[in-house]
């Protein structure tokens, strides 16, 4: 079995990032690259991340996807609320079972959905982020240095 870690996170950040992860003692991919980062191909240019789970899935089966925002798990996450609310509709069974969200405060898709019509400047929508990060616990008011896409999967054969 491997971990796999799709991050938007860019190529140039790939060393420093598995540097990190392997000090916390997060699973490294042994003699396969197992950090899959933006722009480390040039089909992953984009932010999609279907590209490359879809580069997982040659030689492995998926078992479980972790992230903190529905475009760590669709490629459909990057539309108006009633578009991403109907790819939701469709892909809601996965969450729970084969999808599993962990909560980022920090930072996310989910800043710009429900709060544009809501509050209005840009200061007062980075209000509840500033309040989030500075829970009792939180290790810094900055954005996590790991991976934030952890896929897991296992060989196909």
């Amino acid at each position: 079995m491997k971990v796999f870690y799709i991050s938007n996170r860019t190529a140039d950040q790939k060393e420093t990032t598995k540097h990190n992860l392997q000090a916390l003692g997060f699973p490294m991919g042994g003699n396969v690259d197992t950090f899959l980062m933006q722009k480390d191909r040039p089909e992953w240019a984009s932010g999609a991340k279907r590209a490359r789970i879809a580069y997982v899935v040659k030689d492995y089966r998926v078992l479980l996807l972790f992230g903190d925002q529905f475009g760590d798990f669709s490629d459909k996450y990057n539309g108006s609320v009633a578009e991403r609310d109907k790819a939701f509709e469709a892909l809601k069974a996965h969450f729970g079972h084969d999808w599993m969200v962990l909560a980022n405060p920090a930072y996310g898709s989910w800043e710009s959905a429900p709060t544009v019509t809501i509050l209005s400047s840009r200061a007062t929508r980075s209000e509840p982020r500033r309040s989030a990060c500075s829970r009792p616990g939180r290790l810094s008011n900055r954005p996590s240095y790991l991976a934030r896409s952890k896929h897991f999967a296992v060989p196909a054969h």
